[in-house]
């Protein structure tokens, strides 16, 4: 499944490198497109949408608001 979540505060590649980083990790994240311009990041789970809560948090650990 795939999920579009809302992020400000990214403003250039290295904030999208430094949530990608941190996303790597998490079970079941098949793919992951940060777009900076738009402010999204768009991930695909293997598992439903157990882990968009992981992936939420995770993106607003690194710094990053998630709407």
């Amino acid at each position: 499944m795939k999920y579009e979540i809302s992020v400000t505060g990214m403003k250039c590649q290295n904030c999208a490198k430094s949530i990608e980083n941190g996303l790597k990790s998490i079970d079941g994240l098949l793919n992951c497109d940060i777009d900076v311009k738009n402010g999204t990041v768009t991930v695909e789970l293997n598992q439903g949408g157990e882990n968009l809560d992981k992936i939420k948090s995770t993106i607003s650990d690194l710094g990053f608001d998630v709407a």
